[in-house]
């Protein structure tokens, strides 16, 4: 079984990174207007905190999993997780930075990796999953 970290792509990825911004922002906002320079106030440094532990927990769930009979889709909720059989992936298309799993079911599954593209492509083959790159297949 093999892990491999992703980011969901397109609108789900920009909104969810535009809020962490957004509230790594108004916590400092917030610290300013309280404390300005001098002291750490505790509520702006508890929101930061927060803030920064759902992007962890973000990057931490999300992951990839290839075992010999499926492909798990991790997300943050277990109960949103996606499980494919093999049978079911048709091909799997990537890029420099991007990868869409092609399924029977759930149709095309775009996702961004995090990490190196040649340890995931080289599992997804061993499996028997056809894999194009570039416009080559099998690699």
């Amino acid at each position: 079984m093999h892990n491999y970290r992703y980011q969901p792509t397109g609108v789900d990825c920009v909104i969810f990174w535009g809020s962490i911004l957004a509230g790594v922002g108004l916590g400092v906002i917030f610290q300013m207007e309280i404390g300005g320079y001098d002291y750490w106030y505790w509520p702006p440094m508890v929101w930061l905190v927060a803030v920064l532990a759902v992007a962890i927990v973000q990057v931490w769930r999300l992951q990839l999993t290839i075992s010999s009979q499926q492909v798990i889709i991790r997300r943050i909720f277990a109960g949103n997780n996606i499980s494919l059989p093999i049978n079911t992936i048709i091909n799997v298309e990537a890029n420099k930075f991007s990868f869409i799993l092609n399924t029977r079911s759930y149709g095309k599954i775009k996702l961004v990796r995090i990490g190196k593209l040649k340890p995931l492509l080289t599992a997804l083959a061993k499996v028997g999953i056809q894999v194009t790159q570039k416009g080559e297949a099998n690699v």
